[in-house]
């Protein structure tokens, strides 16, 4: 299947008013919704209602295999995926109502509307900071604020369907960054400050980072006020709460805020990494440091002065460091290493000496002859 460019996303019941009228019956009557003729919507938004409340989005583990991967390969490009021929997976999607087939001049595209992709529970492999995957662990509050802020209108249930214009703006680059260059001094800052402090706090970091004063406090503990900056950031969806007491920043919307700082990074690593590959850094002749061996033994052999006192389980002292580092012309950093580690070892212990057998003083031996004598 041939990868194409991300797509806007499409509504549901956008999609449900252009299929014909003998496809939307048999839609309805393969799932057997229910059409109420006295409610004031119409029938495709009836018919979206029912779709979104389908027990293979919310646990798409019902579906086969091969049908799964391709719901998740499809909602990886945006609900939009270009194809030459349809594949077999796809019909229990078709006959579901999940995946809808619009034909163009290089093929079939497979569509996933707006709202299937928020109901969507994250899958393996997928960004958890990623914008689709935090709108889907939004509280009914939380999402129904979103979508408020968004419709312009209190949101109604099911909230899926009200947060798709939300999606539309947080999903397109280029209205987020507009949505984000309309904020307040206070709100960017705020947002600028949790990305520098990687993207993610507590509720108490929050408030630190807000300088509000009022801590309303509950059984999850402190609970940010529906008044501050934080939730003003909320409501747009740039900054998503997630239960308990944990905020994130999408990773969509940091990858703008921390635009500057992430080309400013990008540019050291260049610097450094130009500088490696001038200089000269792995000489083809071989550069060994000093063997340590030597001034370790010394060491060692110099402690059984009797002038030298130094106590087990206590510290090497300084003066005795620069004395050996005076007397064998070495800086005191390396001996007082090497003295460390002398010392782990044991090298400075008094029966060290006398642990090889060919180091310990020979026995006179009397022969048989003198003994008898």
């Amino acid at each position: 299947m041939p990868r194409t460019d991300r797509r806007e996303p499409i509504r549901l019941v956008d999609v449900l008013r252009q299929l014909p009228e003998r496809e939307l019956e048999s839609l309805i009557t393969r799932l057997r919704i229910r059409i109420d003729e006295a409610k004031r919507i119409d029938v495709p938004s009836q018919v979206a209602r029912a779709l979104v409340q389908l027990p293979e989005l919310r646990d798409p583990g019902l579906l086969p295999g091969p049908t799964r991967e391709l719901l998740y390969r499809i909602a990886e490009r945006g609900g939009v995926l270009q194809t030459r021929s349809l594949p077999a997976a796809v019909e229990p999607l078709v006959a579901r109502g999940v995946v809808f087939v619009r034909g163009n001049g290089d093929g079939v595209e497979l569509l996933v509307p707006s709202a299937h992709l928020l109901v969507l529970r994250p899958w393996e492999g997928e960004d958890p900071r990623g914008m689709r995957a935090l709108l889907n662990q939004l509280t009914q509050e939380v999402a129904a604020s979103i979508a408020a802020h968004y419709l312009g209108r209190p949101a109604t249930p099911p909230v899926a369907l009200c947060l798709e214009p939300a999606w539309e703006v947080l999903s397109n680059p280029e209205r987020l960054a507009r949505e984000i260059e309309e904020l307040a001094p206070l709100e960017k800052k705020l947002l600028l400050a949790i990305d520098n402090v990687g993207g993610e706090v507590d509720t108490e970091e929050l408030l630190d980072l807000e300088r509000e004063p009022m801590r309303l406090r509950g059984a999850t503990g402190a609970t940010p006020s529906r008044r501050g900056v934080g939730f003003a950031l909320e409501r747009r969806g740039l900054l998503i709460p997630i239960h308990p007491n944990r905020h994130v920043i999408p990773t969509e919307v940091s990858a703008i805020v921390g635009a500057e700082r992430r080309a400013e990074r990008e540019a050291q690593r260049r610097e450094i990494r130009s500088f490696v590959l001038g200089e000269d850094h792995a000489p083809r002749r071989a550069r060994f440091v000093d063997d340590p061996a030597p001034l370790a033994l010394a060491m060692a052999l110099a402690v059984r002065d009797p002038s030298v006192e130094v106590r087990p389980g206590v510290g090497t002292p300084r003066s005795l460091v620069a004395k050996f580092a005076t007397r064998f012309g070495r800086d005191p950093e390396t001996v007082g290493f090497i003295a460390a580690l002398s010392r782990a070892i044991g090298l400075w212990d008094p029966s060290v000496l006398y642990t090889n057998r060919r180091l310990r003083p020979k026995r006179k031996v009397r022969s048989s002859s003198a003994a008898v004598a």
